[in-house]
Formats: C-alpha cells, structure tokens, sequence
C-alpha cells in the first residue's frame, strides 16, 4: 500500500487494492487499505466513486461490437460497467448511482476514442477501394477490406475484455457496410472533386465553356459568370435540379433574379458587339427608314458627283501628256457599225424599230470620228443616250437599245486600246495615267450598272426598306451598293477607304454607318422573345426587366441573309462577333426553355400546402406531422444549398471543381477524403438498432 504515498489514488486503485483483499479473505480489508496507505484522502475517493472512463479506456471499449462486449471491456479494465435493461446502453456504478460511459452529446476526446473500433475496417475498407479502381472492382476491394478490418476488431476486442466469439454474421453485415460506403464515397467524391466537371468536359460543352471564354475576353463581357451554370453542361440531372427550384415559390426568386443578371449581360453584350460599328453606335437614336434611305440617296448622289471629278481629272493629266488630235484605231468601231447596218432591225419598216433614228444619228457620229477628243464626246453621248432609254422604255425598243450598247461598246474598246497603248507616243507616264483612267471609268462603270442599286435607288417605296431587300441581296449586289454609296471596303471600315480604284466619301461613310445600325437594330428587334406571360415568369409581374434575346431567333435572323452578304454589310469581324454570340446564347437556352413552362410550380405548392396540413390540421387522416416536417425541412435545406450553389460565384466554382482547393489537392486525396467520408457515413447508418437489435 505504500505505493500511494506521496500521490493521491484514483478510484480504481482503490477499489483493484480492496477486491484484492477481499479476495483474500480479509474482513476488514477497508479498514487495513486505508490504515496501509497511511492516506486518509482514501476513503474520500472511495466515497466519490469511479471517474468517468478516461480516453485509453473508451479507446479499448471502442473495439466492442455490441453493448456487452463493450461492458465486459469496461470491467476488464477495473470499470463496474453493466448494460441497461433495453440492452441498449453500457452504464457504469458509482456512489450516485449509474453514469453513463459515454455522456449525451459530443464529448470531446471521448467521442473521438469511441470510434477507434471503426479503424481496422475503415481503413480497409478505404485501401481495398482504392485498390479495386473501378466501380465493381473497387466494391469488392471495399467489402473485403471491411470484412478483414472486422475480423481484426473482433480479435482486438477479445483481448482487451469482450467474452464474445468470433461473429461470422457481424463480418458478413461490415461488408455489405462497406459496399454501402464505397458507393457513398464515390458519390463524396465527386462532390468534392466538382460534381460536374466531368459534365462540362463533354466535347460540345468543352467546346461552348471555350467559346464563353474567349468571347468574354475579347467583348469584355461577363456572360461565363452570370450563365445559368445547368446551361452550360451535359446531363439532364442538373436542369431538372434547377428547373425544380426555379418553380419553388420560396426559393425560385433567387434563381429567377439569377436569370435576370444573365439576361442583363446578353443585352450589354450585344450592346458591346454594335459598340464595333463606325459612326454612331447601337445606342443612337434610330432614325426612320425613310430617313435611312433618303441618306443613302444623297450619299450616292455627292459620291457620284466627286467621283467624276476624279475621273475627269485623271482623263485630262492623260490628254496633257498626249497629242489629243490622234486619230485612234477604230477598227473594233468600224467593225460593229457594220453589223448594226446589216441588222434586221435596220431592214425593218415599222415594228420593234423605236428610237432608230437616235441610232442611225449615233452611227453617223461614229463613223465620222477623226481624234481622240471626238471619241470620248461621242462614246459618253451614246451611253447617255442609253440610259435615258432604260429609264423611259418608250423612247427606245429593246432591240434598238441593245444595237445602242453594242456601239458604245465598240467605242470603249477602241478607247481604253488608246489609253493601254499611252495614245501612241509610246511616253510610259502616258500609260500609266490612260490605264488609271480606263480602271477607273470602268469601275465606275460596273457599279452605276448593277441592276439591284438601280432597283433600290430607283424606287421610292424600296429605297425606304433597304435593310429588307439586303436580306435577298447577293454578296456582290451589296458590294455594289456600297461602291456607289461611297463607302470603300468593309475591311477597313473608315473614311477614304479604298474599294478597288474607287475612293470612299464622307457622305458614303456616313449613310453607310447608318444603314448598318438600321440592320443591326432590325436583327435585334427580330431576336426579342414574345414579350407577356414569358417576360412576367422571368422577371416578375411587379417589376421591369431587360429585353429577352433569343439565340435562336438572333441565328435565325442572321441566317435570313445570303452566305457572305452580313460580311459585305458589316465587315468580317462584326459578322463573325454576331454569329459567335448568337450560337453561345442559343446553346444556353436551359433559362428560355424552361420559363415557357411553369406547370410545376402549382405541384410544389400542392405539396407544400398538403404537408403544412398535416401538420396543423389535427384529425387529418393517415397524417404524420414529424414525416411532413421532415420533409418541409429537407425542401428548406435543398432550397437553400441548391440556390447558393447554382447562382453565386463560390457555388458555381465549388460545382465545376475550379476552386484552389480542389485545383490544388491531388485528385487521389479527394478520392481517399470522399471514401473516408462514404464509409464513416455508412457505418453511423448501420448502427441503428435495426442492424443491431441489442444496442
């Protein structure tokens, strides 16, 4: 006994001390352990009783597989532990009465020691998972780690106290435990990896993420961030997750105001691709079509005016230079005077001969030609003529006319010969100049001559609907039309640019950026959802909201237009921004898709409503007022985590696995994490008294 002096011993050296005394026959073994301890405070821990099992002890008792195995530990290690009637509970005796081993609530390190027993099978478990790989693989390798870790707990249990046999049972039920745990670590798993990373790496939605990106880049737009995430993914688990929500009238607010940012960043963000467009921009006041096209008009009339300055200018440096009294070959001349009089239009008395005299008169012209200076006269007076037949087709029969163009045709050849050719003086400098000349009169030329320019700005009524007839208009007609405007190449896109020999104007550039924003704002008119029931479901009845642009109608428009004629209108880099943007916007269609149909929302209600009855409405047949709570709160909970997952930031990182920890962590340790959390969760599960009747 003189080993407590100096110390104070606890109870249960006290009482190892008395049951030793006791088992030696001593009736007064109390008496002699306090008087040998020479330690009066003996009797005071004795009267106080056991303390409660330290951390070694749980520790130990923690191996049990049942309450009485646990007890028996408990006494092995000198603890008056029993069970409880139920054979639920290991208690312990003290002076008060019976104390329970392990206190109601989490107590800390007890709790932690508790599940020490849990280990050898976990672990296992864990390494036979990850061993396994695969899913079936892996669940073997789960189940008969689990079943070896238990093995190895029964055994450890057996020699820290428990008098209970090896239970092939019990083994058989940790496998199917740790079946049921590598399936929830897997689910884990890929929660803690990103549930639907592997969604967004699926070839199309790899590809639209990639899109988003780069157009956000290059736009300065946000649309990846503010993009309903279940837009942007593979599988159908995710938007019906969303669509569920989006139609609950506690939570569907937020994901309904979600959709209202992202609608917002479509509108900026087409904002931003007119923003590209010269003069005044997609936010300028519209003007009205007629406006547009009287602008038009006027441009190409000022255009028309200065460009024949520039043509007769270069015609007279190319006379200075040459002796305008030559005479040019005037054979290709000759030659079509020649048919023409051979012409059976020529023979006839009366029919189909409309406006011969005109022509005879211009043959006569013609072949009486004796310089340079003649021939430029007489070629323009004969194309006057011509075109003044087109625009009043009394004056001239077709046939006639076509004899018209036939000489004039002639003429030039024999002219831009002349010019090729320097005028004969052989002078470089006056080769140069007569080719420039001839270029340029004929580009001239070919645009005044494009019978859709003529159609356009020769009527009224289509000259104030231009952005429609471009729809129909080739690539080559609005090449046409913007040569004649004067607004020079789209690949340039500014004042002066050159088309071909032809400058641009002033007035060219600027009724050519107002046609483009009479085209751009049609396109935008045409990509507007139908406004109404689908504006208030989106945005609400109680408040405004942005514009609904479709990608769908936005693709659709734009297809309207013959392949390569948005490039002539728009330049290439425009066109390709608005095709871009329509194809991301119509492959996140989930919010414009499911907004059409609410039809769930009245079945939420329903249900929220029913359950609130059982609650509340005493006598409610077949009612269970825990059971609806329970599931109030289970709406309440996925409401609340599903909104903040789906609409901020931080949840939607967290989702696609983009956080630093998951970026940062080898994808092994959230796996391992994931299992860990799978099979700890399926163990609390089996637990329950239904899988162990005793406890």
């Amino acid at each position: 006994m003189g080993r407590y002096a100096g110390g104070r011993p606890t109870y249960y050296e006290v009482n190892q001390a008395y049951t030793q005394l006791k088992e030696l026959g001593d009736s007064t073994a109390l008496d002699r352990l306090i008087a040998g301890a020479g330690q009066p405070a003996v009797i005071e821990v004795w009267k106080a009783g056991p303390e409660p099992p330290d951390f070694m002890q749980r520790m130990k008792a923690g191996f049990a597989s049942d309450p009485l195995s646990e007890a028996q530990i408990y006494q092995e290690q000198g603890i008056p532990a029993s069970v409880t009637p139920d054979g639920k509970t290991v208690t312990y005796k003290t002076p008060q009465g019976q104390a329970l081993v392990d206190p109601e609530g989490f107590d800390f390190p007890g709790d932690v020691a508790d599940m020490a027993g849990e280990a050898p099978a976990t672990i296992l478990s864990i390494l036979g998972g990850l061993a396994g790989g695969g899913p079936i693989s892996g669940g073997a390798g789960a189940v008969a780690g689990g079943m070896a870790g238990d093995a190895i707990r029964q055994k450890i249990a057996q020699q820290f106290g428990s008098k209970r046999d090896y239970d092939l049972g019990q083994t058989a039920i940790e496998g199917g435990t740790s079946l049921l745990g590598e399936a929830g670590g897997a689910v884990a798993s890929k929660a803690l990896k990103g549930p639907i990373r592997e969604s967004m790496n699926a070839p199309g939605f790899q590809k639209l993420s990639e899109d988003i990106r780069r157009f956000d880049i290059d736009q300065g737009t946000n649309l990846g961030d503010t993009a309903p995430i279940e837009g942007t993914v593979s599988g159908d688990a995710l938007p019906a997750f969303a669509q569920r929500l989006r139609e609950d009238d506690q939570y569907g607010g937020v994901i309904r105001d979600s959709d209202v940012r992202f609608r917002e960043e479509v509108s900026s963000a087409m904002d931003k691709i007119g923003q590209w467009l010269p003069g005044e921009g997609p936010t300028a006041a519209r003007r009205s079509r007629e406006e547009t096209g009287n602008l038009l008009r006027d441009a190409v009339t000022a255009t028309q005016k200065q460009r024949q300055g520039t043509r007769t200018g270069l015609y007279e440096e190319f006379e200075d230079i040459i002796d305008p009294t030559v005479l040019p070959d005037m054979t290709a001349t000759r030659d079509a005077i020649g048919e023409i009089m051979n012409s059976n239009i020529m023979k006839r008395q009366k029919s189909g001969t409309t406006g011969r005299a005109a022509l005879e008169s211009a043959l006569e012209e013609a072949s009486t030609i004796d310089n340079y200076t003649t021939l430029q006269v007489v070629r323009q007076g004969i194309f006057d003529e011509a075109n003044m037949a087109k625009s009043d087709p009394t004056k001239m029969s077709k046939g006639v006319e076509g004899l018209f163009q036939k000489l004039y045709a002639a003429l030039k050849v024999d002219e831009n010969a002349f010019l090729e050719a320097g005028g004969g003086t052989g002078n470089e400098l006056a080769r140069q100049r007569g080719g420039d000349a001839m270029r340029y009169a004929a580009e001239m030329f070919s645009a005044d001559e494009s019978r859709f320019v003529r159609r356009i700005l020769g009527n009224d009524e289509k000259v104030s609907n231009i952005p429609d007839m471009l729809r129909k208009a080739t690539p080559e007609e609005v090449k046409a039309l913007r040569k004649v405007v004067g607004m020079g190449s789209t690949d340039i896109m500014q004042e002066g640019a050159q088309e071909g020999a032809l400058e641009a104007t002033s007035e060219g550039a600027e009724a050519w950026a107002a046609l483009q924003l009479e085209v751009f704002k049609d396109l935008r008119q045409a990509s507007h959802t139908t406004p109404g029931q689908l504006r208030q479901r989106m945005v609400g009845p109680e408040r405004g909201g942005p514009e609904l642009i479709s990608g769908k109608k936005l693709m659709n428009a734009l297809d309207a237009f013959n392949e390569g004629a948005l490039e002539e209108i728009f330049g290439p880099a425009v066109t390709r921004d608005l095709k871009e943007f329509a194809s991301i916007i119509q492959d996140v269609t989930i919010t414009e898709s499911a907004l059409a149909n609410f039809s769930g929302s009245a079945r939420a209600n329903s249900s929220l409503f029913n359950d609130l009855k059982e609650i509340f409405w005493v006598g409610q047949p077949g009612g269970n007022a825990n059971a609806a709570m329970a599931r109030i709160i289970s709406r309440s909970l996925s409401g609340w985590i599903g909104t903040r997952a789906l609409t901020t930031p931080v949840g939607k990182r967290l989702l696609r696995g983009e956080t630093r920890w998951q970026n940062l962590a080898p994808a092994t340790a959230l796996e391992t994490l994931g299992r860990l959390g799978g099979q700890t969760g399926a163990r609390d599960i089996v637990r329950d008294p239904l899988f162990y009747p005793n406890r």
